[in-house]
């Protein structure tokens, strides 16, 4: 296992180079990178894709709040083929 040393608030925590990856990702992502939050997204719909196969079908939204995300997710699909 590779480790590399992460260099922030002045420390320098030791840790697995996909921790490292990470975390940049989501400090670029706060300071409005548009690449890095669509990298991160397109991670975390991965995530949660691979998580929906294994669980069952449980919702804790009301029906609103199914509602407003099929807006979030028509959307953030705009312009992209169906995959």
């Amino acid at each position: 296992m590779i480790i590399v040393e992460v260099f922030a608030r002045g420390g320098a925590p030791r840790g697995p180079p996909s921790s490292a990856i990470i975390t940049q990702l989501i400090n670029r992502s706060a300071t409005a990178d548009f690449r890095a939050i669509k990298i991160l997204l397109d991670i975390v719909r991965d995530i949660e894709r691979q998580t929906e196969l294994t669980t069952p079908e449980i919702s804790d939204f009301s029906e609103a709040d199914e509602k407003v995300l099929e807006q979030i997710k028509v959307r953030f699909s705009i312009g992209k083929p169906e995959q």
